[in-house]
């Protein structure tokens, strides 16, 4: 009846947000992984080919620049 009609609107509408909420997670890692890759292309093409070893690098500590990723040019 009517309330099962509410029941399964809700239920329905409940999985949508769950699969946007996944779909967006996994697109914002995607973009994340994208954004590392051109960084780490980026600090050996054009500093350490350039200059060699490097002291440091200085960042803003933003996610994407201290991953363990990026741990093996500091």
């Amino acid at each position: 009846t009517t309330e099962n009609i509410q029941i399964y609107t809700h239920e329905c509408l409940n999985y949508q947000i769950v699969n946007e909420s996944k779909k967006e997670l996994e697109f914002m890692k995607a973009v994340s992984e994208m954004i590392e890759e051109i960084v780490m292309k980026f600090l050996h093409n054009k500093i350490y080919i350039n200059y060699e070893i490097l002291c440091e690098i200085l960042t803003d500590n933003d996610v994407n620049l201290i991953e363990e990723v990026m741990r093996h040019f500091i």
